[in-house]
């Protein structure tokens, strides 16, 4: 079977792609982390809740979806997650510890 496919991308061209209210950022941390900061326009959603929610949350598989959490391991897993689920427009752009813009 293939891998999954997503797009790895930049920060910066995350933050870019930002600049558009259709792309959905998800922060695959905990509520706790979260809560410590995050970047204005992301939505928490913990990995361990992504495959239960996903759907219910964001029913156009169609839909940009940027991912990141601490260091960008649970972003990968959430990204592979979600294209076995047949999402096509996913990027993972690493984590929150990298992000070299505002966070709330």
């Amino acid at each position: 079977m293939a891998e999954p496919f997503f797009e790895i991308i930049t920060p910066e061209q995350a933050h870019k792609e930002m600049a558009d209210p259709q792309v959905v950022v998800l922060d695959l941390r905990d509520e706790t982390e979260y809560a410590d900061g995050h970047i204005p326009s992301a939505v928490c959603l913990p990995l361990y809740r992504l495959e239960k929610d996903a759907q219910r949350l964001f029913p156009d598989r169609n839909q940009r979806i940027l991912l990141y959490c601490l260091s960008g391991r649970r972003a990968m897993q959430g990204a592979r997650l979600l294209a076995l689920d047949g999402y096509r427009r996913l990027a993972v752009f690493g984590g929150i510890q990298n992000w070299p813009f505002e966070i709330t």
